[in-house]
């Protein structure tokens, strides 16, 4: 037998190893010509001749740069809804690059191939929605980075190294500067947690006052709402603000100069200084007097919360104003749980450190590096997890808080399965359990995805 036999056989298996997913005799020629365009070929029945090949290229060739045609069209005349999906963009280049990206990539043949078909055929009939594609087939939804951490080792990133912040107004860029870059790596919003508090000891060693101190917030929110992302737009940023509502936070460590100073609550004045720098801010808005959309900011809601302005003074009327007035904060509720094990971080995505610590067989979890922890009793657990979150160990796919956030996300359309089921509620469980599992393995697949692209360096921020 001679290698022209060999050649066709290994060509043979390998057809029938992907015939799954060819699924048109278009697809078929492409497989073809992507193993050999020199050959007279037999494959289903067909006799494809290199000239029949040839013509089946610069077909698809043309269909695709006809495609690519109608796209810019259809953006330069604003005629299709999803240039606008997103109220944070702005037309321009890189929009239109982003967008077209999108919809070349966006189709059922292309995400099947990443996604379970099923998933897929469900997102297009309109029974679920995976959100975030097709950026989410390789990149997460949300991140909280932990401020404590960049405070002590400075700001590092793949190209130049900053050292631990000495001043407020370099403490506040290390913080920008690793929201816009932490949102090259995720789709969705970006965090950080106790903003107010672990920045104020900056404001204390500068001996700034308080039209400093604004000044510096000021430029802050404007950095983050000016569109220097890709697609033309700004990062979507939350910083949680506690003020003096939660005491476990309080009794934290202070950092100065990548070196502890006390503990947080030392700075409790300054803190409040910039919280009502903060809603000041809000309130007047920009040039336009527009609201700055970003970051929002998150509010602990519980029993220590000044409601009549006893120790914040005015911060509280600021606080109540700027939420009636431009709808500014969120509010997260620490009467209903524990809040002492509460993260928010993203929008309001919430993280109870208690169902970590009792997750598995006594131990937290373990990380992608395979760092694991054993302990005897959930006291034991709890005392390693602090630890553990002090030392910045991660587990699970995420760190531990406050520097974690959340997979993806997949929405039910919950209408129309109820729709469907034509008021029989054995069938609405029927399909409200179907699309569960599908919207599982989504999430089971993103997460697998992602271990494989954090591997392989896409995500040079979140690695370091």
């Amino acid at each position: 037998m001679n290698s022209t036999y060999f050649f066709f056989k290994k060509i043979i298996n390998e057809y029938y190893r992907t015939k799954k997913r060819i699924k048109s005799t278009e697809q078929s020629i492409e497989f073809l010509l992507s193993v050999t365009p020199k050959f007279q070929l037999i494959m289903l029945g067909h006799k494809l001749s290199y000239e029949a090949i040839f013509m089946s290229r610069e077909t698809l060739s043309e269909k695709w740069r006809s495609e690519v045609r109608k796209l810019e069209e259809e953006y330069m005349r604003d005629a299709d809804w999803e240039i606008k999906e997103n109220a944070n963009t702005n037309m321009s280049y890189s929009n239109f690059r982003n967008w077209l990206f999108e919809k070349l990539i966006k189709n059922k043949q292309t995400l099947s191939d990443y996604l379970p078909p099923g998933a897929v055929e469900s997102h297009f009939r309109g029974d679920l929605h995976i959100h975030k594609l097709p950026d989410s087939l390789w990149i997460p939804y949300c991140n909280g980075w932990s401020i404590k951490k960049v405070l002590k080792t400075g700001l590092k990133t793949p190209g130049v190294v900053s050292r631990p912040a000495r001043h407020f107004d370099t403490a506040v860029a290390h913080i920008v500067n690793l929201f816009f870059m932490g949102a090259q790596e995720f789709t969705g919003a970006q965090a950080v947690s106790a903003f107010d508090l672990y920045t104020a000891p900056f404001i204390a060693e500068d001996g700034l006052s308080y039209k400093r101190v604004k000044q510096i917030i000021q430029g802050m929110l404007f950095e983050l709402n000016y569109p220097a992302r890709a697609g033309y737009q700004s990062p979507f940023t939350n910083i949680t603000i506690f003020m003096d509502t939660s005491r476990d936070i309080l009794e934290g460590e202070a950092i100065y100069a990548g070196k502890s100073t006390g503990s947080l609550g030392d700075y409790i004045d300054e803190a409040l200084m910039i919280d009502k720098a903060l809603f000041e801010l809000y309130l007047e808005g920009d040039a336009y007097g527009q609201p700055f959309t970003f970051p929002i900011p998150t509010l602990m809601l519980t029993k220590n919360f000044d409601w009549n302005g006893r120790r914040w003074g005015e911060i509280s009327d600021l606080i109540f104003q700027a939420l009636a007035r431009k709808g500014t904060a969120y509010l997260l509720n620490g009467y209903a749980s524990n809040v002492e094990a509460l993260y928010a971080m993203c929008c309001r995505l919430t993280i109870d450190v208690n169902h970590l610590m009792n997750k598995g067989n006594g131990g937290i979890g373990t990380s992608i590096f395979q760092l694991k922890i054993s302990n005897k009793t959930e006291e034991d657990a709890l005392e390693n997890f602090l630890k553990s979150r002090e030392k910045g160990s991660s587990y699970g796919i995420w760190a531990l808080p406050d520097a974690t956030g959340s997979i993806g996300v997949v929405t039910l359309n919950m209408p129309r399965l109820a729709t469907l089921s034509g008021g029989d509620w054995g069938r609405f469980e029927e399909l409200l359990q179907d699309q569960l599992k599908k919207a599982r393995g989504v999430l089971l697949t993103w997460r697998k995805r992602y271990q494989k692209t954090l591997k392989a360096g896409l995500m040079p921020m979140t690695k370091i």
